[in-house]
């Protein structure tokens, strides 16, 4: 069994990246991308599937999330880079990945990227870009909201804004949590009622918010812009997970992304919601490993 969650590599421009490893520490590699706030404490809470199946997970803090500095001025395109090198220092030539909701973005990004290192490439619940109308119906008003401002907000109103809530989770770390709304689907209420997924998610939102909100908001400005490349121009297969009755990222945007990459392979979850990898993942990550 393999738990090591508080991990440090120093890149080559003199950042700190937090990673954190989980599962068999001599199966499979997997780098396993966080969504939207999160960090290297995000994972599914049985770590028993893990090891049964031989996958060896490795967790990053993307840039101003954990121990990881934040990077003023970064893109989506330069986090392969930072994958790539953590991956080096592991001696990890190639190995599987899956981005889950707002780290789908950086999946699709390294499969972009450096599709030659990835033996794999899954998305569970992912964002993708919302540039298109039709990717965005049926998204919750207060995202639709926050994705249209976010490029707009000078950043003094971030920290007067979104400070308080880091510094609340700070405060009270035992009872930091996510807030379900009223609309959220059935599936994803019984999923976040459960106590192991809530002891995940309080330390995964205590990490997250450890450097205060700012990782948090630039990631919301990247999701907002334009992402630097095409998904027509991902030359990777890329398996696709999602549950239709997701509100935080509907299957709208879903099918928009499966439909527009030249090769994927999707599975679409009838009263399956945003929480759909609490359920499915040994499904998943047997498809991502083998």
């Amino acid at each position: 069994m393999l738990t090591t969650t508080d991990n440090i590599f120093h890149l080559r421009d003199g950042r700190v990246l937090g990673y954190a490893e989980y599962g068999d520490p001599t199966g499979t590699p997997v780098f396993f991308f966080h969504g939207l706030p999160g960090s290297r404490r995000q994972r599914h809470p049985d770590d028993s599937i893990a090891i049964e199946l031989g996958a060896h997970i490795i967790t990053i803090d993307r840039p101003g999330y954990g121990f990881s500095d934040f990077q003023p001025g970064r893109m989506l395109l330069d986090w392969p880079d930072d994958v790539a090198q953590l991956a080096d220092s592991l001696k990890i030539d190639r190995f599987a990945a899956i981005g889950v909701s707002g780290g789908g973005p950086y999946l699709l990004t390294s499969a972009y990227k450096m599709p030659e290192r990835i033996t794999s490439a899954t998305v569970i619940s992912g964002m993708g870009p919302v540039d298109r109308a039709e990717g965005m119906k049926g998204m919750l008003p207060s995202m639709r909201l926050g994705l249209g401002i976010a490029p707009r907000v000078p950043w003094g109103f971030v920290h007067l804004a979104l400070d308080p809530v880091a510094k609340m989770v700070s405060r009270n770390p035992l009872g930091a949590k996510k807030l379900v709304p009223s609309s959220a689907p059935e599936a994803d209420k019984k999923a976040f009622a459960r106590p192991d997924i809530q002891e995940v998610d309080r330390q995964d939102l205590s990490e997250a918010y450890r450097n205060g909100a700012q990782g948090a908001f630039w990631e919301v400005v990247l999701l907002a812009t334009p992402w630097g490349f095409r998904l027509e121009d991902i030359h990777k297969k890329i398996y696709l997970w999602h549950g239709e009755e997701d509100t935080t990222v509907p299957q709208h945007m879903g099918r928009y992304v499966a439909r527009t990459l030249s090769d994927c392979k999707s599975k679409f979850y009838p009263g399956e919601g945003h929480t759909l990898m609490y359920n499915y993942w040994r499904e998943i990550l047997t498809v991502a490993i083998a």
